[in-house]
């Protein structure tokens, strides 16, 4: 069996690329990624590195022939939806693109995962617009949208360790922290965030054939806020602490120069979150099995550091 992991370098599909290679499944393994910025490829790549199995080739996307020359390479088809919010295809389009390979070929297994927190941008189309369309094509095919996720896999939890850690307070305006009160002010925030561990696991259990031609939508149990989400994070972080205010205001003026697409998309996520979309979508009977509040109760600095963040390894 081969697998083509689509949008592979973001930190959700990592993890998703760690099961695979664990599973022992597969004598191939593809990932496939736009790469729009070296830091993108780097991240992948170093990952890459920590992992046994050496049979794992790299394509760079450019334009829906090269969608096309990943497709033929797999039988099974895993489509991440990517973290970046500028210079690449919209997720939408190329979900298109690769379906429309897909259904031309003799396809074992496809599906795509859409986390919330990869929604920067609204698309032309949603991914399940996409999907519906094919669907008569594509019967087998499987989508899975998930709420916020936390844990070692996790792109919320990684880029808003790195931020924090490096002493990034626009992350408090960008929160919505009121100056005044010192009080976090979103009254639309409530998540209810999923571990990676969990979404890790339902992606397994497609990856082997289970949920054929449904569409879900996955989240955790416990609902919470962002507050609550930078304060579980926070704590396992020695803050540098700057009483400058000219620090906090040119950090804030230099962030959106000389930090990556994830970095920036971060700040358009948090500012434009609303309640998710889950028109559609059915409730699969899913139990989680990791709880966010005793999750970071566990959690050691130590092991965040080794879980990323990612922006530590590459600029740190």
């Amino acid at each position: 069996m081969s697998l083509l992991i689509l949008n592979a370098s973001n930190k959700i599909a990592q993890g998703f690329l760690y099961n695979a290679v664990n599973s022992q499944q597969y004598e191939k393994i593809i990932l496939a990624d736009p790469f729009p910025e070296t830091s993108n490829i780097e991240r992948l790549l170093k990952f890459k590195k920590t992992l046994p199995q050496s049979n794992i080739d790299l394509i760079k996307l450019s334009d829906r022939q090269d969608i096309h020359d990943a497709v033929k390479q797999a039988n099974h088809l895993l489509f991440v939806a990517h973290d970046y919010h500028k210079l690449t295809m919209a997720k939408s389009n190329q979900l298109q693109a690769t379906l429309d390979y897909v259904k031309t070929r003799n396809y074992k297994i496809a599906a795509y995962v859409e986390p919330l927190e990869h929604q920067y941008v609204i698309e032309p189309k949603s991914l399940k617009e996409v999907a519906d369309q094919v669907r008569k094509s594509i019967p087998n095919l499987v989508g899975i949208k998930s709420d916020f996720t936390f844990g070692p896999f996790s792109t919320f939890q990684d880029i808003l360790a790195y931020k924090l850690s490096k002493g990034h307070f626009e992350v408090e305006d960008k929160l919505k922290l009121d100056n005044a009160t010192q009080e976090f002010v979103q009254p639309k925030d409530s998540l209810n965030p999923i571990s990676s561990t969990d979404l890790g696991n339902l992606v397994n259990q497609v990856l082997k054939g289970e949920h054929k031609g449904k569409s879900f939508y996955v989240e955790g149990k416990q609902q919470i806020s962002f507050k609550q989400y930078y304060i579980a994070v926070s704590q396992k972080i020695a803050l540098p602490k700057f009483e400058s205010k000219n620090f906090r205001f040119f950090s804030g003026i230099l962030s959106n120069y000389i930090y990556d697409q994830a970095y920036n998309g971060f700040q358009i996520l948090v500012n434009n979150h609303q309640v998710p979309d889950k028109v559609g979508y059915e409730n699969l009977p899913f139990e989680p099995t990791v709880n966010f509040e005793q999750y970071f109760k566990e959690l050691t600095p130590v092991q965040l550091e080794e879980h990323g963040p990612y922006a530590l390894r590459q600029f740190g």
